[in-house]
């Protein structure tokens, strides 16, 4: 946000293109998501005994960590667009959006692959759903 005030492109600052705005937009919305599910898991965590825990937060947790996974990913990506070439670069301005952006593949990665994540979450919320339950 702080680049996008100060950093000048066509007589302007970059903030004044709608396009940035709406990139900005979208990366805040993805954060803000994220931090909400974390606050819920973190919520249940902090209310639900051991058991209930272990029964029931499995599949939220993975679902967490594939959606932080993909929130840095998306996030990265657009902040090192917004950067431009600065966004590549291993000092001065850029430096911090390009570490972000190197290393943010071992997120998907370091707790189990995001398809493994996935999976798992989906297999859990099915053994949720009662046999006799119909449409």
């Amino acid at each position: 946000m702080k680049w996008c005030v100060q950093r000048r492109a066509f007589g302007h600052p970059l903030i004044k293109q709608a396009v940035i705005r709406a990139k900005l937009a979208d990366m805040l919305a993805k954060c803000e998501g994220a931090q909400s599910f974390l606050d819920t898991v973190t919520y249940q965590m902090c209310n639900m005994d051991y058991k209930k825990q272990n029964m029931l937060l499995g599949g939220p947790i993975c679902l967490l960590k594939l959606q932080t996974a993909q929130m840095n990913q998306a996030v990265s990506d657009e902040g090192v667009q917004i950067f431009g070439g600065r966004g590549l670069s291993q000092t001065g301005m850029g430096k911090l959006v390009n570490r972000f952006r190197s290393a943010n593949q071992f997120n998907g990665i370091l707790g189990g692959t995001n398809e493994v994540l996935a999976d798992f979450a989906v297999r859990q919320a099915a053994r949720m759903v009662p046999k006799s339950s119909k449409l």
